[in-house]
């Protein structure tokens, strides 16, 4: 049981700071601004903002947690790993780029990928593989 960080009513917690009554007003605007991005391209956050009478803050947080492409803005927040600056999610496409690497290297360690979907190299032979046997 957690306390919401929007309305401070009690509720049951399912990984998320805020209630599910408060969620549901959240996806309402999320849905009104984006109806008004999709009919306006290119429209910037302050633009969005005055004609939906969403506040600006709450734009910005759709922006940042990357549900949201609006144009009029260079950079808006910092690449968490690097610090350059960055107009949507948390980290900029070359340190995504990196993480994914070092991802793939640490599930299948001595394997380098030239494509996320095939392994470079030969591929597994029979012995490599684990088989399951069932029993009767």
């Amino acid at each position: 049981m957690r306390n919401c960080t929007e309305c401070g009513r009690l509720f049951a917690y399912e990984g998320k700071s805020i209630c599910n009554r408060c969620l549901d007003r959240e996806d309402v605007k999320y849905s009104i601004v984006r109806k008004y991005v999709r009919e306006n391209p290119g429209a910037s956050i302050i633009q969005v903002a005055e004609a939906t009478k969403i506040e600006e803050s709450i734009v910005l947080h759709m922006v940042k947690d990357g549900r949201l492409k609006v144009g009029g803005y260079t950079a808006i927040n910092n690449c968490v790993r690097c610090g350059k600056r960055i107009s949507e999610g948390t980290y900029c496409e070359t340190c995504l780029s990196a993480i994914n690497k070092e991802l793939r290297m640490a599930i299948e360690p001595g394997e380098e990928f030239v494509d996320e979907k095939k392994p470079k190299g030969k591929s597994k032979s029979r012995q490599d593989k684990m088989y399951v046997r069932h029993k009767k």
